[in-house]
């Protein structure tokens, strides 16, 4: 799995061919490797080992900043649990310390682009699962304020793109991610509801 994800980080960030094509050949990988054990039964502490291991692999990769590994992740992650009679959260749990604290150590705007994106990419999943992942704290109220801030701004200057083109899609998409993050935690938080002055989009 993990030669595999490599494989994926070195490949160009514009994938010559359907990404989920692409994905597919880890998710067939995922599953021929694991369709003889039962991970529904009870009183299986090696099946249960397995996947909690197996997700481990997966989950600390849905903030990459190649949008192939998240996105490949977060399918396979969906994957694993669909083999089991547990919800998503239950499996994630022992892993979510390990990938919050990454989230939360540094401001946004410390980060290059492709990281910002992948970072709101990697809460907006754990917000989105039910129950969300994500505790509403002061850590999460910090980065959601940060995330309001960067789609409301029209000053956005990424550096070091190879031309004007890349770093408009660049906004473009770090805009759009930022927006449905915003609108995931709306249900767990009434803060921005109180943020009038905020754009319309």
């Amino acid at each position: 799995m993990q030669t595999l994800l490599h494989i994926f980080k070195d490949l160009p960030l514009d994938v010559p061919c359907n990404i989920d094509n692409t994905i597919d050949i880890l998710l067939d990988v995922l599953c021929i490797g694991n369709s003889h054990i039962d991970f529904t039964g009870e009183g299986m502490p090696s099946a249960h080992n397995k996947l909690i291991n197996l997700i481990g692999i997966f989950f600390p990769e849905i903030q990459n900043s190649y949008p192939i590994v998240h996105q490949a992740s977060q399918k396979c992650i969906t994957y694993l649990v669909s083999l089991s009679s547990w919800p998503a959260v239950e499996w994630l749990l022992p892993h979510c310390d390990r990938m919050l604290s990454g989230a939360y150590t540094k401001p946004l705007c410390a980060l290059p682009f492709s990281k910002q994106i992948g970072m709101i990419e990697a809460i907006h999943y754990c917000v989105i699962l039910k129950p969300p992942l994500v505790q509403l704290n002061e850590e999460l109220l910090r980065l959601l304020h940060e995330t309001l801030a960067l789609a409301d701004t029209d000053d956005i200057h990424p550096l070091g793109q190879e031309s004007m083109h890349q770093g408009t899609i660049e906004i473009t998409k770090l805009c759009v991610i930022c927006i449905r993050l915003l609108t995931a935690a709306m249900p767990i938080t009434d803060l921005f509801s109180r943020q009038t002055q905020t754009r319309q989009w």
